[in-house]
């Protein structure tokens, strides 16, 4: 518990040093990635706790994810994703639980363009997955390379509509899986936004899913959000839920 609060002790002192004007843009809690850097010279955190319920025998949890970013000359930031995960499974021989650590992602979102009238913001995430730098029930036989664009169009000083495209390998059979992402978000307050999101992926064996989430800004560089959302092509629906908190710290 000491720990606990000597984290938010820390966060709130972080929060009260916020260096300029701009509000944090997270990638999360959607699966849309926003075309935003974190300003050059700036470290950004961005950790999320989920559950998955996939089926009456099937659960998962990760608790947390972990994003962290550095912007590096306003025109590129690097990035690794480190995941804490546990699925139970139950099987005609009784449950079974696999806890450990995902395939840690690295890799660097690269500025293409800024808004301006009809064109969008445009960014490109490139990233790649090491099968090493994972726990040794989790670990994959390929890295699995993702390329992902992303674009943001400013509807109005309220809604704002954003997409991605891409494609990534799987890490157990090498196959290729296409994948998309839309968002409408809305601005409730100059604190507080929501929003609603249709996301797949797309192969031989499709997965399309609907979620939701608010997201609040008490500072300037610190956010909270909560989500949660549902399969939408499954005869049984699975279904999600989430909550996180980001914070960039300055120069």
């Amino acid at each position: 518990m000491k720990r606990c609060y000597l984290f938010f002790f820390l966060l709130v002192e972080f929060s009260t040093y916020s260096y300029s004007q701009e509000k944090i843009e997270c990638d999360r809690p959607d699966q849309t990635e926003t075309p935003s850097l974190v300003p050059a010279g700036c470290f950004q955190f961005e950790s999320g706790f989920y559950y998955a319920h996939e089926n009456k025998d099937e659960k998962g949890f990760v608790y947390p994810s972990n994003l962290l970013k550095y912007g590096i000359r306003d025109i590129a930031e690097i990035r690794v994703e480190i995941e804490n995960t546990s699925s139970l499974v139950r099987e005609e021989d009784g449950r079974h639980l696999v806890h450990g650590i995902s395939p840690i992602n690295f890799g660097m979102k690269l500025k293409i363009c800024d808004e301006r009238k009809t064109v969008p913001k445009i960014s490109v995430i490139l990233k790649m997955s090491l099968p090493i730098l994972a726990s040794e029930k989790l670990k994959e036989d390929y890295p699995t390379p993702q390329i992902r664009f992303t674009f943001q169009h400013t509807l109005s000083s309220k809604f704002s509509f954003s997409y991605n495209l891409g494609g990534l390998w799987d890490g157990q059979q090498q196959k290729l899986f296409g994948l998309y992402t839309i968002t409408s978000g809305y601005s409730i307050t100059e604190d507080v936004c929501c929003y609603l999101e249709l996301y797949g992926f797309v192969a031989k064996k499709q997965d399309h899913r609907f979620d939701g989430g608010f997201c609040y800004t008490p500072r300037k560089n610190i956010m909270l959000d909560i989500s949660a959302g549902v399969s939408i092509d499954r005869k049984q629906p699975a279904w999600f839920t989430g909550l996180g908190i980001s914070f960039r710290l300055p120069n």
